[in-house]
């Protein structure tokens, strides 16, 4: 249960990041996060990170950043690489995008290793329609096994943006299958976000005696409040996870600073 806490606590932190819009041209921007968490009849527990986002051009975005989270008696830390390339008009538009996590931690009993690696395009089949195809690889701990996913966002309006995505494991013994839904709109002052996900998050097992023990049920839900300001960028998200009979929230809040302005300019 706790390696399945591990495996979906990025994805708080991936909804956060994705608040933040790429600026046009060159830009350097500087990211920082902290997160409380409660679990009911346990101790909780925090974490926080600090990144970098390089863009090269309009179309190319590099980014490293280092993470520390802990939860109960487990507590992990891991660095990140990411890298994005855009290509083509607005309305055929391809995006790649790739990323890797890499390091160890400690669950109270046992030491064990962390990596994912992920590698994905968004697809414009207009405007307003964008595909998503990605392929995720999980190794934590004894928890192994690949995760592939597929979405689709619709700009509903130029304020309203709709995101549908639907993963599951094809191989080693994630036993995941997990539909996520999220609603962004941008406002004149503030952005706001709202959305969950449910599913599988861990495989049924069948034992040597035959006895059956079904795998444990994820339910999320979380709401997020982002302001832009002169040159940061700042972002608040509740999340609530029930996996199997335990119950968790978590509140994390984001900084962004762009280092050269907005736009790009010193």
């Amino acid at each position: 249960m706790k390696t399945a806490y591990v495996l979906l606590s990025g994805v708080l932190a991936m909804t956060a990041a994705a608040v933040v819009s790429a600026a046009p041209g060159v830009d350097d921007r500087l990211t920082l996060s902290a997160n409380g968490s409660t679990i009911v009849d346990a101790s909780g527990g925090g974490g926080g990170s600090i990144g970098w986002l390089h863009n090269f051009s309009a179309n190319t975005i590099v980014g490293a950043a280092a993470e520390y989270e802990s939860l109960v008696n487990s507590h992990w830390s891991f660095g990140s690489l990411s890298v994005s390339f855009g290509r083509g008009e607005a309305n055929r538009r391809s995006t790649f995008y790739a990323d890797a996590h890499v390091g160890s931690g400690d669950d109270g009993v046992q030491d064990f290793d962390y990596s994912t690696y992920v590698a994905g395009m968004y697809q414009n089949l207009t405007r307003q329609v964008i595909l998503q195809l990605e392929d995720k690889q999980v190794d934590i701990g004894r928890t192994h096994g690949n995760l592939p996913k597929a979405g689709i966002q619709v700009l509903v309006t130029p304020r309203l943006l709709t995101n549908i995505s639907y993963a599951h494991s094809i191989s080693g013994n994630l036993g995941t299958r997990l539909g996520f839904v999220r609603i962004d709109y941008y406002g004149k002052s503030a952005n706001f976000i709202i959305g969950g996900a449910g599913g599988k998050a861990s495989p049924d097992i069948v034992d040597l005696h035959g006895l059956f023990t079904p795998g444990a049920t994820l339910r999320e839900g979380f709401i997020g409040v982002g302001k832009p300001l002169k040159n940061t960028d700042l972002t608040l998200l509740g999340d609530y996870i029930k996996l199997g009979q335990t119950e968790r929230v978590t509140v994390t809040l984001n900084c962004t600073v762009h280092l050269r302005g907005r736009g790009g300019s010193r």
